[in-house]
């Protein structure tokens, strides 16, 4: 921007995972937010239930699906 860049229409910044702080620039960047506190409570729940018994591949398996925010460059 200070090289006179119109963000997002001639330069896209994208970020990673929501991160706090780029809230404070100018303009708000296109990001992805991943549920990492889910990630993690999920992944040692299933680890301490496969500690106590043998788990299916259907059991074992967790998917999570990111956010996606196209920040500015949706409007």
């Amino acid at each position: 921007m200070a090289a006179g860049l119109e963000v997002p229409r001639q330069l896209l910044i994208a970020g990673f995972n929501g991160l706090e702080f780029l809230e404070g620039l100018p303009v708000r960047l296109a990001t992805t937010r991943s549920p990492r506190r889910k990630i993690g409570s999920e992944v040692t729940r299933v680890l301490l239930e496969a500690m106590k018994r043998s788990l299916t591949p259907d059991e074992r398996r967790l998917i999570f699906r990111p956010e996606i925010d196209l920040g500015d460059a949706a409007h």
